[in-house]
């Protein structure tokens, strides 16, 4: 969408049954897609400057953009852009959820759309992010220790579930 050279870079890391992504991108981009079915992905910025829009709403930064395996997704997104992501199936999520929880957030995740969430909440994802992927990336070994990977796999799966549960949607549910 925008001018110039592009330079971009899609990081994955598989921990346990979540896999965590990373995309930096260089120029303004009109993305389409959609998830597999039965599959949940949570974005959260780490830089998003300028004008950037997720399934029609306008989007600042300051909220997670939740993606769904029932229906695809339209992003804009303005140059510069750097987003983490977490993706897991609905029946891990379902998993980590209460009995009370399980109603309302699985109900609000049936369409894309973003989510207004507390600072917190936000900046604890993309810690936990930056944390498992730095242990992943200097140790690769971790990965074949199961007690490791499981305790990495659990906190993430917390954190998302915290993000999901405290958060509201933006009018795109």
């Amino acid at each position: 969408m925008s001018a110039g050279s592009f330079s971009g870079s899609l990081l994955e890391v598989q921990v346990d049954k979540v896999r965590l992504f990373r995309e930096q991108t260089s120029n303004s981009l009109h993305q389409t897609g959609k998830l597999p079915s039965q599959t949940i992905a949570i974005g959260v910025p780490i830089a998003l400057c300028g004008r950037a829009t997720f399934c029609g709403q306008p989007c600042d930064g300051s909220q997670v953009h939740v993606f769904s395996g029932n229906d695809a997704f339209e992003f804009f997104t303005p140059k510069g852009l750097d987003i983490a992501g977490f993706v897991l199936s609905e029946h891990d999520l379902r998993g980590s959820l209460t009995d009370e929880e399980t109603e309302s957030v699985m109900r609000s995740l049936a369409n894309p759309h973003l989510r207004l969430v507390h600072r917190s909440a936000a900046d604890q994802l993309r810690r936990i992010f930056a944390d498992v992927y730095e242990v992943v990336s200097s140790s690769p070994e971790c990965i074949s220790d199961s007690v490791r990977v499981a305790s990495m796999a659990r906190d993430l799966r917390s954190a998302v579930v915290a993000t999901l549960t405290y958060g509201h949607s933006n009018g795109m549910e």
